[in-house]
């Protein structure tokens, strides 16, 4: 039963690490809540991050006084400036927009005003950023922004059970997942374990998922043709699964 136990605890790792490694460069959505009516003029919003990768800006600023929601207003190059979005106030000590399908290789200028009811606070200083020009996917990985957030994920699932290796050419990722010894588990333990892992990672759900997840990705980023692959070992580095998403 020991044993048992935890043969279900390494698989669900296993099962859990996909995916959460596809999250890191998804774009996630926040989602709005509605802000307190005012009576008065908002406040003046504060940017304090306009940072560009590939074809996607994300803007970041605190929250304003009385904002119901915010005006999100981008200038590219020497064009006129255009509201991009309303995002409505989320309640939080700090909001967030993702700008996507801007222009390879071009200046933006970013300002952003509270707004509440027919009353418009006073826009914000404006932040710049410049997109990337066309890039592969190793590039991108490569970036200080993707970077850190690998990090952050390699860090919240390595552990004393399993260690993570990533490496990228061109467009296509490669995720090593190598089992530690873990006690009360041998090699036929593994080999079981690499079976019903070899078989969720091919299933058909996995695989629609998967491309979904990707699809998205090359829509916000706008590199084309990525693969996922993913390679599953045990601790002597025998292959105990393995797949490729594209």
């Amino acid at each position: 039963m020991r044993n048992r136990n935890r043969k279900q605890v390494v698989l669900a790792r296993g099962l859990a690490i996909l995916l959460a490694l596809l999250m890191i460069i998804s774009v996630v959505a926040l989602l709005p809540s509605e802000a307190q009516a005012a009576s008065k003029k908002p406040a003046r919003v504060t940017l304090t991050k306009v940072e560009a990768m590939n074809q996607m800006i994300t803007v970041k600023w605190k929250k304003a006084a009385r904002a119901k929601s915010y005006e999100v207003y981008a200038k590219a190059g020497s064009a006129r400036w255009k509201k991009v979005a309303t995002v409505k106030s989320s309640g939080k000590s700090t909001e967030l927009y993702k700008i996507t399908g801007c222009k390879w290789k071009t200046k933006y200028q970013i300002k952003v005003r509270a707004v509440s009811g027919g009353k418009k606070g006073e826009f914000s200083k404006i932040k710049s950023a410049k997109t990337w020009k066309k890039t592969t996917l190793q590039k991108m990985m490569n970036s200080a922004v993707v970077k850190r957030e690998l990090t952050d994920v390699v860090e919240a699932f390595q552990d004393e059970m399993l260690s993570i290796d990533l490496k990228c050419s061109g467009n296509t990722l490669r995720c090593t997942l190598k089992f530690h010894e873990i006690e009360g588990l041998d090699a036929s333990d593994f080999a079981e374990i690499g079976t019903e892992i070899s078989a969720e990672y091919n299933s058909e759900d996995m695989r629609k998922n998967m491309h979904e997840l990707i699809a998205d990705l090359e829509d916000n980023t706008g590199v084309t043709g990525i693969k996922f692959q993913v390679l599953v070992l045990s601790p002597a580095g025998k292959k105990l699964a393995s797949c490729t998403y594209k």
